[in-house]
């Protein structure tokens, strides 16, 4: 339901890739980014009822969530309204193009880390705010929903519930066409047209998001509860990382020369598309120079090998895009050689080593466009350092391909 959205590249930015390199589908997804304040705690007590595996719905804890209490599992109050697969594809297909089917999200991740007040300012200036993306005194609804219970406005629980009530109320006509829609597809544009109301004028990515997630959702049923928010798998204290290190990058210097005998970056201009060097090299767009994503798909593939196909987006955004790609996982728990969006700015990186840090874990990562004030990134700006766990705030921002051998 948000208006287009103005993108913001801050120092540190990655490119954003016009070009999409993934055939199969439109990706539209928004990174997940979350910062502030800790949520308050939450009931972790698995419930009774219908049940969904998070890893069939592309390792998105709050998909598998949403679906889950869609189905009629505990949680929510379903005010006797009953949901096809087709029916919530639809609407999953339109939450993609929103926000990447997650619940603590702003539009432009401006105030993704905002308290109630905060979002209920952020959304009476027209701006949109968790998965569906409620904007104006929608938005405002929400908050005040979330105060009603005592909860907060990213709350996963208020967010279904709140959809509920939209649909059975105010918004029932949206439920209504999507119970006579033909499919997902047009269930979709039902769903877009009464209670999404974007600016969009083609829809035809959220279709295909619609039928793309349809295939998840008919193939979620497994035996994993959805973390409630706040429990271990949205907000991962560790225990999943696997400790180690790639090896390779070197933390003595600031210059990409020292990939030159695997991809020709050898001097200043190597490695970009159409100049200078070999260009055996993976990721050779040149938009902005030695960027983030530049240098990030690079070492990747340094790393893995080729054989795949990069994710377009934001380094912000990756993790969010990859969530909804085939062939790609995420996580909130890092392991060696694995990509890793940032979520206080808009920046990836890889992640070099992951070793024990008091109760949890921090990560050695390898970067570009580092110290640069601007989007450019320059020859001289390679860089590592250390990363503590708390930076990430328990999201799901590291990537990866499962057929990846390290």
């Amino acid at each position: 339901m948000k208006h287009a959205a103005t993108l913001v590249l801050p120092a540190l930015a990655g490119l954003l890739v016009v070009s999409m390199m993934l055939s199969t589908l439109l990706i539209g997804g928004v990174g997940t980014t979350t910062m502030g304040s800790d949520p308050p705690a939450a009931d972790c007590t698995p419930s009774a009822g219908t049940t969904v595996d998070a890893s069939a719905m592309r390792g998105n804890q709050d998909a598998a969530r949403l679906l889950s209490w869609l189905r009629g599992g505990d949680g929510i109050d379903l005010k006797g309204l009953e949901f096809s697969d087709e029916m919530i594809a639809g609407m999953f297909g339109n939450f993609q193009q929103e926000s990447g089917v997650t619940f603590r999200i702003t539009e432009g991740h401006a105030r993704d880390d905002a308290d109630n007040a905060g979002a209920r300012a952020y959304a009476l200036a027209r701006r949109g705010l968790g998965v569906a993306q409620w904007t104006g005194g929608r938005g405002a609804s929400l908050v005040d929903y979330a105060e009603s219970v005592g909860g907060n406005w990213y709350d996963g629980r208020v967010q279904a519930q709140k959809l509920v009530d939209d649909l059975a109320g105010p918004y029932r006509r949206a439920y209504d066409g999507m119970r006579s829609a033909a499919n997902e597809r047009d269930a979709a544009a039902v769903f877009h047209e009464i209670f999404e109301v974007s600016a969009d004028t083609d829809i035809t990515g959220r279709k295909d998001h619609a039928t793309a997630w349809l295939v998840d959702i008919k193939g979620a049923a497994g035996s994993v509860v959805p973390a409630a928010d706040g429990c271990a798998d949205a907000t991962d204290a560790g225990g999943d990382a696997r400790y180690g290190s790639v090896g390779g990058a070197p933390a003595d210097r600031h210059d990409f020369g020292w990939m030159c005998s695997w991809g020709g970056i050898c001097h200043d201009g190597d490695g970009l598309q159409g100049t200078g060097g070999s260009t055996r090299n993976f990721y050779t767009y040149n938009f902005a120079g030695y960027q983030c994503v530049w240098y990030a798909w690079n070492r990747l593939a340094m790393i893995h090998g080729g054989g795949w196909t990069w994710v377009s987006g934001n380094g912000d955004q990756i993790a969010g895009n990859a969530a909804s790609a085939p062939g790609w996982e995420v996580s909130a728990s890092p392991r060696p050689g694995d990509g890793v969006s940032f979520v206080r700015l808009n920046h990836v990186a890889v992640v070099e080593k992951v070793e024990k840090s008091g109760s949890g874990w921090r990560i050695f990562i390898s970067e570009g466009n580092w110290s640069s004030d601007g989007i450019e990134g320059h020859w001289n700006e390679y860089n590592t350092r250390w990363v503590d766990q708390s930076e990430f705030m328990g999201r799901r921002v590291f990537f990866r391909r499962p057929s990846w051998s390290r």
